[in-house]
């Protein structure tokens, strides 16, 4: 969607003066815009994308999926993920897991995302860098 916003916020640990505080309200992984995602996407087709140089391999896993109506044809959408990625012809591989809480809108032009949160099991991203959308 136009209005697209897609946030991936940091897991803190913190002690239990705040532990009800699981992810940062301010530092993220990805925090984008549809022109932003846009221009990440165009950077792909370049010869400096060297993040995704050789392209990733991945399979994605998307589970337990729970539909709630918003009403004016948006809908909220829950939904668990694993992700398998792998580069090049090495024998590593990053395997990501979490839940994304989608906001999806009927359109006439079909259905559009309008905003994803997305909430990683992890504390420490082990990856050496997140060149793909979950």
């Amino acid at each position: 969607a136009d209005d697209l916003e897609y946030l991936m916020p940091i897991r803190v640990t913190r002690g239990p003066e705040a532990r009800n505080l699981e992810f940062s309200p301010t530092g993220f992984h990805m925090k984008e815009t549809l022109a932003s995602m846009k221009m990440r996407v165009a950077r792909l087709y370049t010869e400096h994308a060297y993040a995704e140089d050789p392209p990733s391999r991945t399979q994605r896993l998307i589970t337990n999926v729970r539909v709630d109506p918003l009403g004016d044809d948006e809908y909220n959408v829950r939904s668990n993920f694993l992700c398998y990625r792998a580069q090049g012809d090495l024998a590593d591989y990053d395997i990501l897991v979490g839940e994304r809480f989608d906001v999806l809108r009927d359109t006439a032009d079909g259905w559009r995302l309008a905003r994803r949160t997305v909430h990683l099991a992890h504390t420490t991203l082990l990856t050496a860098n997140l060149g793909i959308f979950l």
